[in-house]
C-alpha cells in the first residue's frame, strides 16, 4: 500500500471516529447504556450441564459481565463437557467475548493474553506455530476436541473459545507432546436470531497504515420448532501489518448447522475456507560460529524481503453426532477433514561474527497437498453401585495427517547485499531453480490411534478419576529431494505402542473451592531434526513423559482463583554446537502457578497469572543443571478493565505481560534477557438512534520496545488497532 492510501484511508476512519464520539458520547452521558444483547440469555439459577447443551451453556460462559471468569469446559478429551471447578487439571478459557474485547486477530494474541504460555513462534512467519506451556514447546491443537496437524490457520473469529490444557494430556488425548495442548471451539447457532458487524483497522504501525478489516457473524434458528440452527461468519482483511514492507491479506468463510434430530438426539456439521497470506514474513535467525545474540534489531522494520511471502489455504469439514438413548447412555461421535497448502519463500538470517553483518538464505517451497483426518467415538455410562456414583466412558480417537509434496518441492538461493543490522537492506530476487515441476507423491505420515477407559467415582465430596490409554504412533518419511529421474523412497518409519495410565483423586471441600492430586503418563511422538540440521528429517523413537501435579481452584466472590503445583519430565532432544539434532538425558520442569480471572470488584476484571518454574536438563553428565533453550523460569501477565462509574458505557483496558530471561544456547553460555510489554486501550458501549454500538481501541507494546521473543525471532512492534462494531 502506498503511503498517500494508506493516509487517505486513516483521515476516513478518523472521520468515521469522530463522527461516532460525537453523536454518541454526549446522549451516553445522559443516561446509562443497555449492554450489547448477549447471543443467549442464561437462565436464572444454577445451570445443569448436559451433553446436549453443552453449546448453549458456553454461549453464556466466561462473558465480560462475568469478568471473563470461566465456569465451564466444553469438553476434557473422552471425559466430555465439566465445570472447572470439578475438573482435576489445569485448563485456561479465554471466551469470545475476551477475544472480541482485545481485539485479538491471530494465534499470537491468544498466546500472549493466557496467563500462562509463552509465544516463541509467530504465526507472520508461516507454519508451524509454537508455543511454551509449562517450559515446554508445543503445537498440539484441537478443534472441538478433535486434533489438528500443526500448520493450520485458526481463524480466531470463528471461535467460540479457546482452552489451553496445561500440562500432560495422554490419557485425555492420546500421544501428545508434555507441555499442554490448545483446544479452538467453534462457534454453533443461536437460540435466537443474532447478527453483528464489526469494522475495523488493525495493525497500524509507526511507517503503515494497518489493514482493513470486516467481521460479519450471524445465526438463529432456521425452523420456528427451533429444530434447525444455523451460524455464519465471513472475514475479510487486508493491508499493512506493523511491521514495515510486511502486508497481510486473508479471508475467512464458515457455516455451522445444528439439527436436532429429536429432543435426545442432536447432529452437527460445520464447513470452512480459510486463506491467509503474509508478504515479508518474518525472518528466522541463526546465530552460529563466534556470535553473540545482542540487542534485537528494530522490530518495526523488516529484516526479510518484500518478495518473499507465506501462503495458507485450507478447506475443511466436521461432523458431531451426540445422542443420549435413556438416562444411562450418551453416544457421542466427531469426524474432522481438512486439506490445504501452503506455498512459500522464507528468508532466514545467518549471523556468524560479531561485526554487525548478517547475511541471507532462502528457501522456495512447493504448495504441496496436507490432509488431515481426525475423529473419535465414545460411549458413557451414568450409574449407582450402592453410594457411589459411576461414569464410565470409554470409546477410541484417531488421527491421519499426510504430506503429498512434488519430488522437486524446493529450491535454495542467497542473496548478496550490504546487510547489517543499522537498517535493513532489500536486495532483488534472486534466480530459484524451478520447482513443482516433477510427479508428486506421498512425503510423510503421521498417525496416532488411541483406545481409552476411565471410570469416574463420586462419593459425597470425594471424586476419583481414574483410566488407562492405549496409544500407537505410526510415522513414515521418505526422501525429500530425490535426485532427477529417482523416485522418492522410504527413510525411516516406526510403529509403536504403549499403554499410560492416570489417576486423580479431587475433595470438594465446599461447594466453591475444591483440591485434587493428578499423575498421568503420556506417549510423546519422537522429535524430528529441523531444516538447517544436519541430520534434517531423522525423526526419533517415541518417549514416555510423566507429570504429578497438584493443584486447588476456588471461586470467591466474582473470581477465580487456581493454584497447581507440577513436576514434568520428558526425553530431551535439541540442536547441538555441532548443528546435529540430538537426544540425550531428560528434560524435567517443576514449578508452581497463580490466576486469577473475574470481577475483583464490581467495575474492575482481572485476567492473570504467575509461574515461576526450575527447567533443568538431567541425566545426562555433559548437560546435567542446564537450561533448556529459550524457557523463562518467570513468567507474569495481567489484562485488566476498569468500568468508568461517572462515564457510563466507557471501560479501560490494559494489560502487562512479564517475561523472565532465558537460554540462548544448549549450552548457556549465552541468555537473552527477560522482557515486559505494556497494553493500553478501551471500550465504549452506547446505542446511536437505537442501534447498540461499541467502539474498540488498543494500543499494544506502548513502548515500542524490540527484544527477542525466542532465541530466533524478534517480537512485535507497537500496534495501534481500533475497530466499530453492531448487532442488529
Amino acid at each position: 500500500m502506498s503511503k498517500s492510501a494508506a493516509r487517505l484511508r486513516m483521515r476516513i476512519l478518523a472521520n468515521g471516529v469522530s463522527f461516532f464520539a460525537a453523536g454518541a458520547v454526549a446522549p451516553a452521558l445522559a443516561q446509562t447504556p443497555a449492554d450489547l444483547p448477549p447471543v443467549l440469555v442464561a437462565s436464572p439459577g444454577p445451570i445443569s450441564l448436559t451433553p446436549l447443551n453443552v453449546d448453549a451453556v458456553l454461549q453464556s460462559d466466561a462473558t465480560a459481565a462475568q469478568g471473563y471468569r470461566p465456569e465451564f469446559l466444553s469438553g476434557v478429551g473422552p471425559l466430555g463437557a465439566k465445570p472447572i471447578i470439578d475438573t482435576p487439571y489445569s485448563i485456561d478459557v479465554i471466551s469470545r467475548e475476551l477475544l472480541e474485547n482485545t481485539q485479538a486477530q491471530s494465534t499470537d494474541d491468544v498466546f500472549k493474553l493466557d496467563p500462562f504460555t509463552q509465544n516463541v513462534f509467530p504465526v507472520n512467519r508461516g507454519n508451524p506455530f509454537s508455543v511454551n506451556i509449562r517450559g515446554f514447546a508445543t503445537s498440539e491443537t484441537t478443534l472441538d476436541n478433535m486434533r489438528l496437524w500443526n500448520t493450520s490457520v485458526i481463524d480466531i473469529e470463528g471461535m467460540e473459545r479457546v482452552e489451553v490444557v496445561r500440562g500432560l494430556s495422554g490419557f485425555l488425548y492420546g500421544a501428545a507432546d508434555p507441555g499442554g495442548l490448545i483446544n479452538f471451539v467453534v462457534k454453533r447457532p443461536t437460540a435466537a436470531p443474532f447478527a453483528q458487524l464489526t469494522v475495523g483497522d488493525y495493525g497500524i504501525g509507526p511507517f503503515t497504515g494497518g489493514a482493513g478489516y470486516v467481521h460479519g457473524d450471524f445465526g438463529g434458528p432456521i425452523d420456528k420448532e427451533g429444530r434447525f440452527g444455523y451460524r455464519i461468519n465471513i472475514v475479510g482483511q487486508s493491508g499493512d501489518t506493523a511491521v514495515d514492507q510486511q502486508r497481510l491479506q486473508r479471508s475467512y468463510f464458515s457455516a455451522a448447522l445444528d439439527w436436532h434430530v429429536a429432543p435426545e438426539a442432536l447432529a452437527q456439521v460445520n464447513v470452512f475456507h480459510s486463506y491467509y497470506r503474509v508478504d515479508a514474513p518474518d525472518p528466522f535467525w541463526f546465530y552460529g560460529g563466534t556470535a553473540i545474540q545482542g540487542q534485537a534489531p528494530s522490530a518495526q522494520r523488516s529484516w526479510s524481503q518484500p518478495w518473499a511471502y507465506y501462503r495458507n489455504e485450507q478447506n475443511g469439514a466436521e461432523a458431531k453426532l451426540t445422542w443420549k438413548p435413556n438416562d444411562i447412555l450418551t453416544l457421542r461421535g466427531g469426524f474432522l477433514y481438512i486439506h490445504s497448502s501452503q506455498p512459500e519463500i522464507s528468508v532466514n538470517n545467518l549471523v556468524f561474527s560479531n561485526d554487525g553483518t548478517y547475511s541471507q538464505s532462502l528457501n522456495n517451497n512447493a504448495a504441496g497437498d496436507l490432509t488431515t483426518l481426525s475423529g473419535y467415538g465414545f460411549i458413557d455410562a451414568d450409574f449407582e453401585t450402592g453410594p457411589l456414583k459411576h461414569k464410565v466412558t470409554g470409546g477410541y480417537f484417531t488421527q491421519r495427517y499426510q504430506s503429498v509434496l512434488p519430488e522437486d518441492a524446493a529450491s535454495f538461493a542467497s542473496t548478496t547485499g550490504n546487510f547489517n543490522f543499522g537498517r535493513p537492506y532489500y536486495a532483488a530476487m534472486p534466480s530459484f531453480d524451478a520447482i513443482g515441476t516433477r510427479p508428486s507423491s506421498l512425503f510423510f505420515t503421521r498417525s496416532n490411534q488411541n483406545a481409552v477407559l476411565g471410570d469416574q467415582i463420586d462419593y459425597g465430596p470425594l471424586s476419583v478419576i481414574a483410566g488407562v490409554t492405549h496409544a500407537q504412533i505410526q510415522t513414515s518419511d521418505y526422501t525429500y529431494l530425490p535426485p532427477i529421474g529417482v523416485s522418492r523412497t522410504l527413510e525411516s518409519q516406526y510403529d509403536e505402542g504403549r499403554f499410560t495410565p492416570s489417576a486423580s483423586v479431587l475433595f470438594k471441600v465446599t461447594p466453591w473451592l475444591s483440591t485434587y492430586a493428578t499423575y498421568i503418563e503420556g506417549l510423546e511422538a519422537g522429535d524430528t531434526a529441523p531444516v538447517g540440521a544436519l541430520n534434517a528429517g531423522e525423526t526419533f523413537p517415541p518417549s514416555l513423559d510423566r507429570q504429578y501435579e497438584v493443584g486447588a481452584k476456588a471461586n470467591v466472590g466474582a473470581t477465580l482463583l487456581t493454584l497447581a503445583f507440577f513436576d514434568i519430565d520428558k526425553a530431551y532432544a535439541f540442536l547441538d554446537s555441532d548443528n546435529v539434532f540430538k537426544s540425550a538425558g531428560r528434560e524435567e520442569h517443576k514449578g508452581v502457578e497463580f490466576g486469577a480471572s473475574g470481577k475483583v470488584l464490581p467495575e474492575w476484571t482481572v485476567f492473570g497469572g504467575v509461574t515461576f518454574l526450575d527447567p533443568r536438563v538431567t541425566n545426562d553428565p555433559t548437560l546435567d543443571g542446564l537450561q533448556p533453550i529459550n524457557v523463562s523460569s518467570r513468567m507474569a501477565k495481567v489484562y485488566s478493565e476498569y468500568a468508568l462509574p461517572f462515564v457510563p458505557g466507557l471501560t479501560l483496558t490494559g494489560g502487562v505481560y512479564y517475561y523472565g530471561k532465558y537460554a540462548a544456547t544448549v549450552d548457556n553460555t549465552q541468555y537473552l534477557p527477560g522482557y515486559a510489554t505494556g497494553d493500553l486501550g478501551f471500550r465504549y458501549e452506547t446505542k446511536l438512534n437505537g442501534i447498540p454500538l461499541t467502539a474498540r481501541f488498543n494500543v499494544s507494546n506502548v513502548t515500542n520496545h524490540s527484544y527477542w521473543m525466542s532465541n530466533r525471532f524478534v517480537g512485535a512492534p507497537r500496534e495501534i488497532s481500533f475497530s466499530l462494531a453492531t448487532r442488529f
